[in-house]
This record gives structure tokens, C-alpha cells and sequence, in this order.
């Protein structure tokens, strides 16, 4: 049936904040699986599968929705991630690989065929050496889309280090995003990168997908 307000305020009504409410509550659950196909113009684009109804999970920081699904990971305080020489296979001349980036990855899973829009952004720092360093898109652990290519620096100390400043404002920060279309089922989206210096640690960084039900 059509949304039918619980309260209707006229002109010489007193508005009270529980009949307010109620109004509110009405509509959520009315938006949340009682729309119909035909309380829609069956000539407009809109669908009773476009309407918002949300189901966030804590643990995996993901919200599922009628129309799709986001989720995101963003790093702790304090947290970092790295990347070295040695662990993507450059050193010494041998070939070069692709490592994961520890704790940029996010699972989640799709109710049915959608298009995804992923993104991420990084802050590097070179610890030892300046240096180059790349970072892609892993879809599932074996696509490989989106590359971002950053020369970065050694910061050493600040200009200004014996006034009790930290590392340099100025940092070469990372960023990058995909669109691709995924068949329902669990997915994953992963960093993965490659180093030519020593050891390259991430400080902050963030994951996340927004996918839209075909």
C-alpha cells in the first residue's frame, strides 16, 4: 500500500515531538520493504530495488543496501604498512614482484551483478632512502588495475627540529580509484605494491567500495 503518515498536521495543529517521531518511524519502515511497484511511476527509471534499505555490520565496517553496498578500511592511529626491496623480489637483480600491503584489504559481498567504484589513498614515507615506489588495485587477488607511481624522498629532520617540530609538512601522498562491473558472490580489494628502496612504510591510508545493483 501507498505511505499513509501515522500523524497529519494542520494548520491549527499543535506539533508534538512524539507524533513527529512517529511520522519518522512510519516512513523507515515503509522505505525499509513495504514499497511497491506500483506506489512508483512505471515510467520512471526508479524501482522498488532503488530504494536505501541498510544493514550495517560493525565488525567489517560495511553497510549493505537495497541498491548496493559500501565499505571501507582505514588505518588506526599509529598503525603503518610497508613495503621493502627485499619483499617484492627487486634486490640484487632478481624479478620484480608485487607484495600486499598489510591491512588494506576489504572483503565484501554482492547480492547480485553491480558496478564498483574503489578507492584508496596513501601517505609514504621512505625510511631509509629515497626512492620509487608503485602501488595497484588487486580485485580478487589476481587483477591487477589502477597504478600509481610516486618518486618519494627521505624526510629526515625537520628545518625547524630544535623548536620541537616533527617530520616535514611536505610529503608525496598516494591516491587512486577503479570502475569495474563484478558478478554477485564475495569479492575482495587488496594493495598491492612494489619498491625500489629500502623500506617504504605507509603512515595513514584508506580503503574503500561503493557498488550499485545492475
Amino acid at each position: 500500500m501507498s505511505y499513509i503518515p501515522a500523524k497529519y498536521f494542520g494548520s491549527a495543529t499543535t506539533i508534538v515531538a512524539a507524533d513527529v517521531q512517529e511520522n519518522l518511524d512510519r516512513f523507515k519502515e515503509y522505505v525499509s520493504g513495504s514499497v511497491r511497484a506500483s506506489d512508483l511511476k512505471q515510467t520512471n527509471w526508479a524501482g522498488p530495488r532503488h530504494i536505501v534499505r541498510g544493514k550495517y555490520d560493525p565488525i567489517v565496517n560495511s553497510h549493505k543496501f537495497a541498491s548496493g553496498v559500501s565499505a571501507s578500511r582505514n588505518s588506526e592511529p599509529n598503525e603503518t604498512s610497508w613495503v621493502s626491496r627485499a619483499t617484492t623480489g627487486a634486490a640484487g637483480g632478481s624479478t620484480v614482484s608485487f607484495s600486499y600491503m598489510p591491512n588494506t584489504g576489504i572483503t565484501f559481498y554482492l547480492d547480485a551483478d553491480a558496478y564498483v567504484i574503489m578507492q584508496f589513498y596513501a601517505s609514504p614515507v621512505n625510511s631509509l632512502a629515497s626512492g620509487t615506489t608503485y602501488i595497484y588495485i588487486y580485485v580478487d587477488g589476481t587483477d591487477q588495475i589502477t597504478m600509481t607511481r610516486n618518486a618519494i624522498r627521505n624526510e629526515g629532520a625537520h628545518p625547524k627540529a630544535s623548536l620541537g617540530y616533527g617530520i616535514p609538512p611536505s610529503r608525496n601522498n598516494f591516491a587512486g580509484y577503479h570502475m569495474t562491473s563484478l558478478s554477485s558472490g564475495k569479492h575482495s580489494l587488496t594493495l598491492k605494491a612494489y619498491s625500489d628502496a629500502p623500506s617504504t612504510f605507509l603512515c595513514n591510508w584508506g580503503v574503500s567500495i561503493e557498488a550499485y545493483y545492475k
